[in-house]
């Protein structure tokens, strides 16, 4: 129940096995429901809403000042990476969170620091 009120910080981020650095309280996970519901007006009595399915994504500021080539390989192959597993912790709590299926859905600007990223997450998140 502790749990329940907490606003995770992500301190630690993994894809594809390697583990990338975040700038400190950047990572937000956007429609982590996977869910949007949206009104529906009524005529007469009580509204009502639709729920539609949404793709969680994951914002954040990836710090590229620690990813060598030796440890990513290609440039190319660690920007076209997908389909790689996701798993992030948080770092007051030290829950961990995963999704199985992830892919870039967009990366910012290369050689100003940190990269504004986003992570398209296509399994549901699973909090271990």
């Amino acid at each position: 129940m502790s749990n329940d009120c907490l606003q995770y910080q992500f301190d630690e981020i993994t894809m594809g096995g390697l583990s990338l650095r975040v700038e400190s309280d950047t990572v937000t996970i956007d429609s982590a429901s996977g869910y949007e519901m949206e009104p529906v007006p009524a005529a007469k009595g009580t509204h009502g809403y639709t729920m539609k399915r949404v793709t969680p994504t994951v914002k954040l500021k990836l710090m590229t000042d620690n990813l060598s080539l030796s440890q990513i390989g290609d440039m190319d192959a660690f920007l076209g990476m997908g389909e790689q597993q996701f798993v992030g912790r948080d770092s007051i709590s030290g829950r961990r969170v995963r999704a199985a299926v992830t892919v870039w859905k967009k990366i910012g600007e290369l050689g100003k620091g940190a990269m504004d990223c986003e992570v398209m997450l296509l399994s549901k998140l699973q909090w271990l």
